[in-house]
């Protein structure tokens, strides 16, 4: 999504944001930003892409009341090319999803950029985006979700929308089963120890903890 800059804040008063520039701290919070998994053989990978990419971050804090405490209930990044006068954004997430939550950071998020000098603001997409990948849902999409499907369901595009963001690029994911190879193409592979299979949709779940082992494994 898009926008040119020419909207006045409207922070929500129940919520406060901060924004943060260190690499590690960045990478601790933005695991609120998407449901899939940061496993530790990433951590590097995404670090040196945070740093390539001039990050940091909005984090998003709700005080609880009557204890005076807070904790961050929202993350987005924010980076830029250097190439350009585009804001960048990904990672954008709210641990309940709540609009107000969605509202702040957006609404932060303009703040940044007028007061750093960029004309218009793009995203999301997550650097590395071989990782995470990029957009959001749209309304009435298949919200089931595989290794490097956005997790944001459709309220992230709306509240968006509302905010004069226009959508600029719209993606296609069709759910079909995985295409069958032929192993005798393959050359230079010995696949005597293997066994290929498609356990189809009626299957998955049977083979689910299988297929979370060889994901978790370091090897």
């Amino acid at each position: 999504m898009v926008q040119e800059l020419n909207l006045q804040s409207n922070l929500i008063s129940e919520y406060r944001t901060e924004i943060i520039y260190d690499p590690s701290m960045i990478l601790t919070h933005m695991q609120i930003g998407t449901s899939l998994p940061i496993l530790p053989g990433f951590e590097n990978y995404i670090l040196d892409a945070i740093k390539y990419y001039n990050s940091r971050s909005i984090l998003l804090h709700e005080h609880v009341q009557n204890s005076g405490t807070k904790h961050v209930k929202g993350f987005m990044l924010v980076y830029d090319d250097n190439e350009d006068d585009t804001l960048y954004f990904g990672f954008c997430g709210v641990s309940d999803h709540d609009p107000e939550g969605i509202q702040c950071l957006i609404d932060e998020l303009i703040i940044h950029a007028y007061e750093n000098g960029y004309s218009s603001i793009k995203g999301p997409i997550n650097v590395p985006t071989v990782i995470f990948g990029f957009g959001f849902m749209k309304d009435g999409s298949n919200d089931s979700q595989f290794i490097g499907c956005p997790a944001n369901p459709p309220i992230y595009q709306q509240v968006f929308k509302k905010n004069g963001f226009e959508v600029v690029i719209e993606e296609f994911r069709f759910k079909m089963p995985a295409l069958k190879m032929n192993l005798d193409n393959l050359e230079g592979y010995d696949f005597t120890e293997f066994e290929f299979i498609n356990p189809g949709e009626e299957n998955i779940w049977e083979v689910l903890p299988e297929i979370k082992q060889l994901h978790h494994r370091r090897e």
